[in-house]
Parts: C-alpha cells; structure tokens; sequence
C-alpha cells in the first residue's frame, strides 16, 4: 500500500459515507456508500462545480437526518408500528379482563 492510493480525500469520503447511511448499522455504510458514490457520479456529469454541490447536499443530509438515512428509517418504521402494537396490547388486555 502506498501512500498515493490512501488519501485524506479517500478517507474523508469513507467517513461520510458511513455517516450519512447511518453509524449504528451495518447496512447505513452500504447504503450511504451508494447514495454518496450516487450522487457524486451524477454531480461530476452535471457540473463543473461537483464537490461544491455535493458537500452542501452532504451538510443538508446530515442535518436533515441526524441518525443517517437507515437511522431514520427506522425510526419511521418503529412510529408506524407502535400504533399498531398499542392497539393490540389494548385489544388484549380487556379480553383477559373479561
């Protein structure tokens, strides 16, 4: 390994990468490795001003969903079936009452 092939700038985007899937999970790195390496190709095919765009849409993701993109997914996940488990764990409780 040299140190040409390893980079700050290399080791700035792993970084972000995972901070923008998600840093609790496995599958945040995947995901936000493809959305970054996304986002990016199509960037340098727009504009001249790619790393510009790319680190405001980075800032905004960041500040948008504190927990990554699979972070917040699941939060969203847990608030649409917390409803549904209530409701059950009610319905349940007043057939054992009765």
């Amino acid at each position: 390994m040299f140190p040409d092939s390893l980079g700050i700038s290399l080791s700035v985007d792993a970084l972000v990468m995972v901070l923008l899937g998600g840093v609790e999970t496995v599958s945040g790195a995947v995901i936000g490795a493809i959305v970054f390496k996304a986002a990016n190709i199509w960037l340098v095919s727009q504009t001249d001003l790619s790393k510009l765009v790319l680190g405001g849409f980075i800032v905004l993701m960041v500040v948008a969903f504190p927990k990554g993109i699979v972070g917040t997914l699941e939060t969203i996940r847990n608030r649409w079936r917390s409803p549904e488990k209530k409701s059950a764990l009610a319905t349940s409780r007043v057939e054992v009452a009765e």
